[in-house]
C-alpha cells in the first residue's frame, strides 16, 4: 500500500481537505496537481487504492490533526475523498 503524506501548518489548507470532496485542477493548483499527478501515475497501475494523509500542526497551540482520504483522477481533475470518523 502506498500513502501520500502532506504536512501543513496552515489551517486553511487543512480545512480545504476536510470537506467531503476536494478537487485539485491543473490551473489554479499547478504545484499540488503536479506532485499528486506524479504520485498517481507512479502507483495507480500497481495499487488498487491510493491514500493520502493530511497532517496539520497548529504552531500556537501545538495541536495536531490528521485526515485520511482516497485519491482518484478524472481527466484533468484530481479528487480527494476524505473519510471521516
Amino acid at each position: 500500500m502506498e500513502v501520500l503524506v502532506h504536512y501543513t501548518t496552515q489551517e486553511i489548507v487543512y480545512n480545504a481537505f476536510n470537506n467531503e470532496k476536494y478537487k485539485i485542477d491543473n490551473t489554479s493548483h499547478i504545484e499540488r496537481f503536479n506532485a499528486v499527478d506524479k504520485y498517481f501515475k507512479k502507483y495507480c497501475l500497481s495499487q488498487e487504492n491510493l491514500f493520502f494523509i493530511v497532517h496539520y500542526y497548529a504552531i500556537r497551540t501545538s495541536t495536531i490533526k490528521y485526515l485520511v482520504g482516497k485519491i482518484s483522477k478524472k481527466n484533468i481533475l484530481i479528487e480527494f475523498y476524505c473519510y471521516k470518523n
